[in-house]
């Protein structure tokens, strides 16, 4: 006996859909000076703290050749004229922003290498980057890719590799770095959101540089990764010897630099890669704390 039932048609399963890519970011239309505000280590800040830093960053890449090896190499009456350029979009009254506005500039203009590298040099998919970046010019971006290739630029670039390796603890603070998330962190703190050890380290700057590092498990809440947890126990650790009185801290010193170890030139972790130890770590002078241990010794030999 014949099946007079239909058969059944296939459920057409739904296609997944395909990620757009990453676009460059436009030049905004300015009709009249916009405003950004500064804290009091220099970092633009507030409502228009990434709009800011977007608009340096396209600025940089249509005034600034990529030809110059490095931003020393950029002649200095460019980079003048891109301090008055953005100085006037931005309504800057104050020249002492200069020095960090630039420094903004440098940082936007070596990412935008670093990517102009890596997404259409290196990897040669199928966007072309003089139709995304309609600013670069063909002779510029051939003088580019022929110095990328040299010898010596890869030399460097397999020295920054290795070193780059070598961060075992890198940031998640994203584009809005650690003065973006702090507001977010204190209503955490606030909150009582945190694990219970954390309330036990009584230094901000050392607080900070925990919750820059945590990651997000499976359910996507934040949490100390692995590799964090010695630090953190350490750091606890200290904390309570500073507490108890069983550990003075030098001048020079704080929380962080005693459990991890001291802070490099020119940087402060925890604050900025572009803030250097006497803004980052107000107080904490290294060049007393080196007179002070000297004065120490020499009341120890007289003793």
């Amino acid at each position: 006996m014949m099946n007079d039932q239909p058969k059944q048609q296939p459920v057409p399963q739904p296609q997944p859909q395909r990620r757009k890519k990453r676009t460059a970011t436009r030049l905004m239309d300015i009709t009249e000076p916009q405003e950004v505000q500064f804290n009091s280590l220099g970092h633009h800040c507030g409502d228009n703290q990434n709009k800011f830093a977007n608009d340096c960053g396209v600025v940089t890449r249509k005034l600034i050749f990529i030809e110059y090896p490095t931003w020393k190499k950029v002649p200095t009456n460019e980079k003048e004229n891109l301090w008055l350029t953005i100085k006037k979009r931005w309504n800057i009254h104050d020249e002492k922003r200069k020095a960090y506005v630039l420094m903004t500039c440098n940082h936007k203009w070596r990412s935008y290498k670093k990517r102009l590298k890596k997404n259409f040099l290196v990897n040669e998919n199928e966007r072309n980057p003089l139709e995304t970046y309609s600013y670069l010019e063909k002779t510029a971006l051939q003088k580019f890719k022929i110095r990328i290739s040299s010898k010596e630029f890869q030399d460097i670039s397999e020295k920054a590799r290795m070193s780059s390796m070598c961060n075992t603890n890198p940031t998640r603070v994203g584009p809005h770095g650690y003065r973006g998330n702090k507001p977010k962190w204190e209503q955490e703190k606030a909150s009582s959101e945190l694990p219970s050890q954390l309330y036990d380290i009584k230094s901000e700057r050392s607080l900070d540089y925990v919750l820059a590092r945590r990651s997000k498990n499976e359910s996507g809440s934040k949490i100390i990764p692995p590799n964090m947890e010695p630090i953190v126990k350490k750091l606890i650790d200290v904390q309570k010897e500073i507490s108890e009185g069983d550990l003075l801290l030098s001048p020079g010193e704080d929380l962080l630099t005693k459990a991890i170890g001291p802070e490099h030139p020119g940087r402060t972790r925890a604050v900025g890669h572009d803030i250097g130890l006497r803004k980052g770590m107000q107080g904490l002078d290294k060049k007393k704390g080196k007179s002070w241990t000297k004065k120490l010794l020499v009341r120890c030999r007289c003793s």
